[in-house]
Parts: C-alpha cells; structure tokens; sequence
C-alpha cells in the first residue's frame, strides 16, 4: 500500500527498469549503471539545448567542457562520490580559480548529478551536501559624481553616449539598453518598459531575468531622449552608430576601454559600472532597497542588498534619486554629435 501517488509512481519505474534485457542479458538497471559521466553529459546538454535560451547552454557548455569532462568524464556515475567534489573543488583552488567561478561550476555539477538521479541511473546526487565555498563580499565597485561628470563629458560627441545616460540613469543592463525601442519609452508617465533584450544572440523578447519590468525615467533623461528622438521610428532601436545601425555590444565594450583610459578611470571600470553606480547613488540618495530590487530586475533580494551599506536616513522620490542632473550634465543635446540647444 502506498501512501502517496508519487511513491507507487516511483515503485513502478524501479519495477520496469529491473526487467531483463533478454538481448544483453543483463537488466537495464545493471546497463544504466555503466553509464560514464562524459557520456551522460552528452544527454544532459541536448536536454538543455531543448529547453533553455541559446546562452544557458553556452554557459553549461562551457563550464562542463573546460572543467568537469577533464576530471570526472570516464568514471561511472555510479562510482562517483562525495570525495570526488571535495577533491574536485581543491584542484581547482590549487588552480587558482575564484571562489565564485568554482561555485558556479560545482552548481552545474550539482544539477547534472540532480538529473542522473531522476532518471534512477544512480541511488542519490552524492554532492547535495556540498557547501559554496565562502566569499568575502565586496562592495561593488562604482563612480563617484566628479567621475561621472567627466565620462558623461567624455561621451558626449561619441556614440556612446546615449547608452551611457540610460544606463547611468536607469541601472539597465548592457544587453537591456541595446534592447531598448522608441516604443518601450512612455514620455507621459516618465518610465520604460523593460521587455527585451540584443546581446550576441540577436533580439530576444525576454529580459536576464525572464521577467519584463517597468523602471522610473527621470526628468533629465525624459528631456534628453525627447531631444534625441527626433523623427526616428518608433518601433526602432534607440542606440545606433555612426551609420543609424543599431550598435553591437562588441563596439560598445571596445569604445569604453577608449573612454575609460581617456578619463583615467579605474581598471575594473566596464559598462556594467554603471548598473553599479545607478544603485550606488540610488541608496545613498534616499531610495529603497525593495524600490531598487524592482528596478534592478533581481529575482533575489540579496543581489540588491550588496548596496544596503550606502543607505541614507531619507526616503526621495524615486524617479529624482538618479545620479543624472543638470549640475552633471548639460541640458543640451545632440543625436551623434549634431548639439541642439534647449
């Protein structure tokens, strides 16, 4: 008698798999249990490839490819154990690799153990009882207002530069900014909306999160996009280059790296500072971890906590919290260089 439906779900798939393989000669439980790691990998990433996004697959692609095939892929996964992680884990301290990265990695080792255990190829995942290695938590890394001043001054006439004052202004990703459509910004309620993204891929209808979301504008970044729209099409992409082309992300990080040496900013600097800095300023302005969770887009509130140390004793509206205003930048604008005073 079973108790629940998922255990006689469970007793019956056990009950198959132990029939006899008339033609082989052993039960099947005896075959799956033959099945090497490097040889369940191949499985496991056509299953991703079927139901993740193209850039999961990369990242699970890679991380088993450069870190897992070399250690485990001939040991049969029935022979894999806990001592197996721990020796893993050390190598690649030995190696000298980040804390973070190694945890990311023994967390794809983790669900790939996960899934050989629903399919029954083994009796339990003998790394769930792994712990993430710790990690000193740094704040992140971000720009002061003189410094922002400077790279707002230092874009100005560049293509840069609207990708720059959204990003500054918003906290919106790389991938988000490049997404962004004349048709997302709603000039009337001062906001816009999140819904897609451009990265290497190409144009995706979802966000990193997998969830659209509405961000405020800002009265300063309200008037400059309104500057720069001009007759543009409105269903057409916001950050172009020289030839009205939407710009790539490489050309992007290649005009940062030109920017960032001219401004003398700090080599951790990347786009990516600028998400930094908007939740930067964004606290220490009055603003409301939970407001900021939702700007950010995080799914777990602890991303957006790494800023909790900034926070100011006064709430301020949250569209005005934003490091762009007119004692940073000039109100006048031009699309690509061609300046418009206001």
């Amino acid at each position: 008698v079973f108790l629940k439906k998922s255990e006689a779900t469970k007793w019956k798939v056990l009950k198959k798999s132990s029939l006899t393989n008339e033609d082989a000669g052993v039960t099947v439980t005896e075959k799956l249990a033959d099945v090497t790691f490097g040889a369940f990998c191949d499985q496991f990433l056509n299953n991703v490839n079927l139901i993740c996004r193209r850039r999961t697959f990369d990242t699970y692609k890679t991380k088993i490819d450069n870190h897992l095939r070399p250690f485990f892929t001939d040991i049969n996964l029935k022979n894999i154990s806990y001592s197996h992680g721990q020796e893993f884990i050390e190598s690649m301290l030995i190696k000298k690799y980040s804390k973070s990265g190694i945890n990311q990695v023994v967390g794809v080792l983790k669900r790939i153990m996960n899934e050989a255990f629903r399919r029954d190829l083994i009796a339990s995942n003998p790394f769930i009882n792994i712990r993430n290695l710790k990690i000193d938590e740094q704040a992140p890394y971000y720009l002061e207002r003189a410094d922002i001043k400077k790279l707002i001054l230092a874009s100005k006439n560049t293509e840069l530069y609207l990708s720059i004052l959204i990003s500054i202004n918003t906290g919106l990703r790389l991938s988000e900014v490049l997404g962004l459509r004349w048709k997302d910004i709603d000039f009337d309620k001062n906001i816009i909306r999140v819904e897609s993204i451009r990265d290497r891929y190409g144009v995706q209808n979802t966000t990193k999160s997998g969830k659209a979301r509405v961000v405020p504008l800002g009265r300063d970044l309200n008037e400059h996009l309104l500057l720069a729209q001009g007759d543009y099409d409105f269903e057409g992409f916001i950050c172009l280059n020289k030839r009205e082309k939407p710009i790539s992300r490489s050309s992007v990080n290649r005009a940062i790296k030109k920017i960032k040496a001219q401004c003398s900013l700090s080599s951790s600097f990347t786009f990516h500072t600028l998400r930094h800095s908007y939740a930067s300023h964004f606290v220490m302005n009055g603003g409301s971890i939970y407001d900021l969770k939702k700007i950010l887009g995080h799914s777990d509130i602890k991303m957006t906590e790494r800023y909790a140390h900034l926070s100011a004793d006064h709430i301020a509206n949250v569209s005005e919290v934003a490091p762009l205003n007119s004692s940073i930048t000039s109100r006048s604008y031009g699309r690509l260089g061609d300046n418009k005073k206001n």
